[in-house]
């Protein structure tokens, strides 16, 4: 009962998030030569209150329910997307993309849970062919790509070979740039 309060928690806060963007930019294409920069404004500032929000529950609720959640609504989204996608490994997921970096991680990393927060705040940065998906190290994925550290990164083409892999990423672009 407990964890379903949080996920309905989190989930209607992103909701909220995405209606407050959404509404900017009805508003952007209703009125194109008015002087829009209070409704960036206003949608940063609302972004940036769920952020600290969902930033407070981690805290509070623990990393691994919160995780959940937006693993939830994460795949919920991933076939409305217009640019990639980010969440946690699914076969099914995977299998929508060209490229998929398997981002292995566990609930012990604080600087995996940094990363994934920072990726799920800039995912319409993610190419629309492209998946980051996190898998747990102790994962089967870990021992198929021969994986035994947290924050490596494997990137596979759309058929599932091994392209290249690397280790400690510190931002989404780093990532991206990786995949190129």
């Amino acid at each position: 009962m407990y964890k379903k309060g949080l996920i309905k928690t989190l989930f209607l806060l992103i909701v909220a998030i995405l209606i407050v963007i959404g509404s900017a930019v009805f508003f952007v294409v209703d009125a194109p030569d008015k002087d829009l920069s209070h409704v960036t404004e206003h949608a940063q500032d609302t972004l940036n209150k769920n952020t600290d929000k969902i930033a407070t529950h981690v805290k509070e609720k623990g990393k691994h329910a919160v995780g959940a959640a937006i693993k939830d609504v994460g795949e919920k989204m991933a076939n409305q997307s217009q640019h990639g996608y980010c969440g946690a490994y699914k076969k099914t997921i995977a299998q929508q993309y060209e490229k998929v970096v398997l981002f292995f991680v566990s609930d012990e990393c604080d600087a995996c849970t940094a990363l994934v927060a920072h990726i799920m705040h800039n995912q319409d940065m993610i190419p629309r062919n492209t998946a980051i998906l996190t898998v747990d190290i102790d994962n089967k994925k870990a021992k198929k790509y021969n994986v035994d550290a947290v924050e490596t990164f494997v990137y596979l083409d759309a058929t599932g070979n091994e392209v290249r892999r690397w280790t400690h990423s510190k931002t989404l672009t780093h990532i991206i740039s990786n995949t190129q």
